[in-house]
């Protein structure tokens, strides 16, 4: 598979650009994006790592951007949209400005309307990985805001399975 473009945050999700989430070493064939942009100083905290909520904005960033770039969601008028119903991050060393970001992407479940998402992120050219984040969404139908009963759309479906991994793999 060629990297697919992700022009909003300037991201190439590609199955060779590995990590193994876990362990935190890296390894192939799981899908990744690079975020290319530098913290900036208000991005740390006092203690000067980077802000606990810098670290659930990238990862909401890097899921909308896959959804928005492979799924083709449009947040003002798609039928359905992903609420986050569930989150949490484990951190494992720190990032700070003026760091550069790699976030690491997958679908680790996917339900008939929930999605599980897998993100980790690791500093540029640092081979152990700082924070490993799980979102789960369920999409809900735009009029009701209730899940579908229908399920996630096709199209959507479709693009989550790309970046879908074995469950064996996963370690959440």
């Amino acid at each position: 598979m060629r990297g697919l473009r992700c022009p909003i945050l300037n991201a190439v999700f590609t199955r060779h650009m590995p990590y193994y989430i876990r362990t935190g070493q890296r390894f192939s064939a799981i899908i990744t994006g690079t975020l290319q942009s530098v913290f900036i100083t208000s991005d740390n905290d006092m203690y000067q790592h980077m802000n606990n909520a810098i670290y659930n904005f990238l990862y909401d960033s890097v899921i909308n951007s896959y959804l928005f770039e492979f799924c083709g969601l449009k947040p003002d008028s798609s039928p359905q949209y992903g609420m986050v119903v569930h989150s949490h991050n484990d951190y494992f060393a720190s990032i700070s400005f003026p760091a550069t970001a790699e976030l690491g992407l997958r679908v680790n479940k996917m339900g008939n309307s929930s999605v599980t998402y897998e993100i980790a992120l690791f500093e540029k050219g640092v081979e152990q990985v700082k924070s490993v984040g799980e979102f789960i969404q369920v999409w809900v139908d735009r009029d009701t805001g209730r899940p579908s009963v229908h399920g996630i759309r096709q199209h959507v479906r479709n693009g989550l399975q790309r970046i879908m991994v074995d469950t064996h793999l996963s370690k959440l």
